[in-house]
């Protein structure tokens, strides 16, 4: 399963211009992601620690955690991991060279 969260929540939306914010337009992007599998679960909107405690309490080993952020001068994606799992680590090179290919 991918555990699949808007960047920041509707308090504090993120990058805002001209009436469009980050965080209203990833999240339209992660429910429009989630209507083409079955292997997405949407996080609920909330802060960090609210998305973190929901993704802790429902997450498997095999699982993923993945939010959207949209950037404005920055372009690539941004991996945080547990430095103490090694498997993890490799997993997460793996996504990083995968991810490179879109962003």
């Amino acid at each position: 399963m991918i555990y699949l969260s808007a960047g920041h929540h509707p308090r504090r939306p993120g990058v805002s211009f001209k009436g469009l914010s980050e965080h209203r337009e990833m999240a339209l992007w992660v429910n429009r992601i989630a209507q083409f599998t079955d292997m997405v679960s949407v996080v609920p909107v909330g802060t960090i620690s609210d998305k973190t405690r929901f993704i802790n309490s429902h997450c498997n080993d095999n699982d993923l955690a993945v939010e959207l952020h949209l950037g404005t001068d920055i372009t690539g994606s941004v991996i945080y991991r547990d430095p103490r799992d090694d498997q993890i680590n490799l997993l997460s090179v793996d996504l990083a060279s995968s991810l490179s290919n879109w962003f």
